[in-house]
């Protein structure tokens, strides 16, 4: 992971707090980011010492409002647990207290599969052919699609994770430290396997080396997966949406979708099945799992045939036959 870097003349401190959240299990990186959006306006605004007061965090609440719902509670929260931190050693320290930051709920793009099609072929055609580039991005999306998986679990991914004889993944770097097995669909495990192959061919490797790496070898960053997503997005008309464009993890809950419509043509017993699913997702609780199961048109008629055929079956009364 690339140095972390503040230059407000809270560095120590926020040096202090990313570590400090990282050991409870928190992402280093995306804390990192989020604090350093207060370092910035820190430095930005000429702002210093001795302490962080109330006049400072109201001109940085200020700023925060040009910006979505979503990102003024995320960084607003983050930025009151820095300060809850600092407190402990500078009892001036002001703490915010709590803000309500009312969301509307996010509806999420279920891709249907020529959609997905579109984006992996898009991905093939990017710029610098003759590289690891485009394989990089297909063969990346696609697992986020047909595995479900985060896409931090992905870029934590290293050569040796990949077993190809049993069809595994190994995802030693889920949310909250939470590692576990991921099985392949065979046609998934053999587009890993050409990727892992044409990679191996192309770059210097070692079983230690991140399994998916950018055009020269090094292990690629959020920002730029975020970056080329958005740009074969817009390549595939996925933009003006009534819920705006599909996020990335969009794809997550469009392989939950799935998994589920996949279940209810085979014939499966739902409840039965949600458990593996979210062990299979990585979640602690099956609540969590739910949260990603929306209801699509299709979805909904596939729940209605089967109520229509249960009742029909058993609870029909035996006088309506005649």
């Amino acid at each position: 992971m690339r140095s972390i870097t503040f230059n407000s003349w809270l560095s120590e401190h926020m040096h202090r707090f990313v570590e400090w959240r990282a050991a409870g299990g928190r992402n280093r990186e995306y804390q990192a980011q989020q604090v350093r959006f207060f370092d910035r306006f820190l430095v930005a605004e000429g702002l210093t010492g001795p302490t962080v007061t109330h006049e400072i965090i109201d001109r940085y609440l200020e700023d925060l409002s040009r910006f979505s719902i979503s990102t003024q509670s995320t960084r607003f929260h983050v930025l009151r647990n820095l300060c809850i931190y600092i407190r402990r050693t500078d009892p001036q320290c002001y703490v915010p207290p709590l803000r309500k930051y009312r969301r509307t709920p996010y509806q999420p793009f279920i891709f249907e599969l020529s959609q997905v099609q579109d984006l992996l072929a898009a991905a093939s055609g990017l710029r610098y052919p003759n590289t690891l580039h485009p394989h990089t991005y297909r063969t990346l999306f696609g697992l986020l699609y047909a595995t479900g998986m985060r896409v931090g679990e992905a870029t934590a991914l290293r050569l040796t994770d990949f077993d190809a004889e049993r069809g595994l993944l190994y995802i030693a770097e889920g949310k909250f430290h939470k590692a576990r097995w991921v099985p392949l669909h065979p046609s998934a495990c053999s587009a890993v396997q050409s990727y892992v192959e044409r990679r191996r061919h192309m770059l210097p490797n070692g079983p230690q080396d991140p399994l998916f790496v950018n055009r020269i070898g090094r292990p690629l960053r959020h920002g730029k997966i975020y970056n080329v997503y958005g740009r074969l997005r817009k390549e595939c008309g996925l933009l003006d949406l009534p819920n705006g464009p599909p996020r990335i993890h969009d794809l997550r809950h469009s392989f939950a979708v799935h998994r589920l419509l996949a279940w209810y043509e085979d014939g499966e017993d739902i409840n039965a099945r949600l458990p593996s699913l979210a062990t299979y997702m990585g979640h602690a609780h099956i609540r969590y799992t739910q949260v990603y199961l929306s209801p699509t048109k299709e979805l909904l008629n596939r729940v209605h045939a089967r109520f229509h055929s249960y009742y029909v079956d058993n609870v029909k009364p035996q006088g309506d036959a005649s």
